[in-house]
């Protein structure tokens, strides 16, 4: 401020320059790769390259190195001069892939520098390649089987290395587990332990080949059988160990027991059917057992085709299910009918099953005179006697009787004479007329 004035007055102007620097780094590779390969007889030690780094800022820095396992770097700080170089090593180890399971670990170098915010990133990248396989599928469950019976499955051994594996399989056994209430159904327990004895788990379960060598890409089939027991559950572990690879656990179960069924019915009665019409009414084949089994129907008994024909001839039936089988009936003649066809369930004997009906048929009565009525007359004596001895037992008989009973009246233009015909005729001799027809 000058003299009097109140306000002050600029009397001199400075200019201030600044040049704010970001350090400046490069490298002679963005990414460095390590691989390695499995070797027998070789033990596995750390991979190193070399990573230069050069300041190409106008200015001095200092840098920090940071990085995680499995890689590592001797160095922790590094002073770089304007336009200097230095090297620094990186190391990958690959031992601590203690899985011995091929896979790409991804990884950093991680620099900052001192004094300043500005980061920059090295990218890591490790492979380590053993003898590998994969298994499908990974387990094998033989479901339950019928009692002293086998059944193989099969898994698939694929080699996905880049080397050659040799691989073995060996068993881990799990305690055998008996059927409990098989167990308390039986009344003397003696007698049930010595049929439920436990044996080794190798000797319930077999695996083929139980070794061998897989060439890269190579692939392979897996035998595996169950030898059921009688009623027990077995629960195991095998073991495919691959030499320098891992061990790949594959469980395994099996279950067996006696093959039980019910059918819901070994008769259908139609009852009355017109002889020219069909039928259909079901049935079913439950399992009321644990061990599923494959039935077959077999009309080869049936008297003549196409009286019966059903909605499926065969089939499996699970454990705890039930399978409808819809028979279609078709009666093509006024008779008492029955037949009988056999249906199969697994290795027990052939049931059969009977199947009966009644075939009906439209009737009336007329007045006029039969064409033939020589042979007619025949055969109405034939008739007749065989209806006073009861030697016929056709169960939809015609009854003269009742057919008065419902007949309407003649319509008016009738003559006397017909009508006398018609109402007048015995009742029996009606009957015997129309067996005669229906024979």
């Amino acid at each position: 401020m000058a003299g009097s004035d109140r306000k002050p007055k600029t009397v001199w102007t400075s200019s201030v320059f600044g040049n704010f620097i970001t350090p400046t780094l490069t490298f002679n590779m963005t990414k460095l790769d390590f691989k390695y390969l499995w070797e027998k007889g070789v033990p596995s030690l750390p991979i190193n390259k070399e990573l230069q780094i050069k300041n190409t800022g106008p200015l001095a820095t200092t840098i920090h190195l940071k990085i995680d396992p499995p890689f590592s770097c001797p160095i922790e700080k590094l002073t770089l001069e304007k336009e200097q170089s230095d090297v620094v090593k990186i190391d990958f180890d690959p031992g601590m892939k203690q899985d011995r399971v091929s896979d790409h670990i991804n990884g950093k170098l991680m620099i900052s520098h001192e004094g300043h915010p500005h980061k920059e990133n090295v990218l890591l990248q490790g492979e380590v390649c053993f003898p590998n396989l994969k298994i499908e599928p990974p387990k094998i469950d033989f479901g339950c089987i019928l009692n002293d019976t086998s059944k193989k499955k099969y898994l698939v051994l694929s080699n996905v290395s880049e080397m050659p594996v040799a691989y073995e399989w060996s068993f881990l056994e799990d305690v055998p587990i008996v059927d409990e209430a098989e167990e308390l159904a039986q009344g003397e327990k003696k007698k049930k332990r010595k049929k439920n004895k436990r044996l080794p788990i190798n000797e319930v379960f077999d695996i083929l080949p139980v070794s061998g060598i897989l060439q890269p890409g190579q692939t392979e089939n897996v035998e595996f059988t169950f030898y059921a027991g009688n009623g027990i559950t077995y629960n195991g572990t095998a073991v495919c160990s691959c030499d320098g690879g891992p061990d790949y656990e594959v469980p395994i179960h099996g279950d067996s027991n006696l093959v039980t069924y019910r059918l819901s019915a070994n008769e259908l009665d139609f009852g009355e059917v017109a002889y020219n019409e069909s039928s259909t009414k079901d049935f079913y084949i439950e399992n009321i057992g644990k061990v599923p089994f494959e039935f077959n129907i077999n009309l080869g008994t049936v008297s003549r085709p196409g009286v019966i024909e059903c909605s499926v001839m065969s089939g499996k039936v699970i454990a705890g299910e039930k399978y409808k089988v819809t028979i279609r009936f078709f009666a093509g003649v006024p008779d008492n009918i029955r037949e009988m066809f056999l249906v199969e369930c697994s290795h027990f004997t052939a049931e059969r099953f009977t199947v009966k009906a009644v075939g009906i048929y439209p009737g009336c009565l007329l007045s006029f005179p039969r064409s033939d009525e020589e042979d007619f007359a025949s055969d109405f004596e034939k008739i007749k006697s065989m209806l006073n001895s009861k030697k016929i037992d056709y169960s939809a008989l015609f009854h003269g009787t009742d057919a008065l009973r419902v007949m309407p009246p003649p319509p008016a233009k009738f003559v006397d004479k017909e009508k006398a015909i018609i109402r007048e005729k015995e009742t029996f001799i009606m009957d015997v007329e129309a067996e005669v027809d229906r024979q």
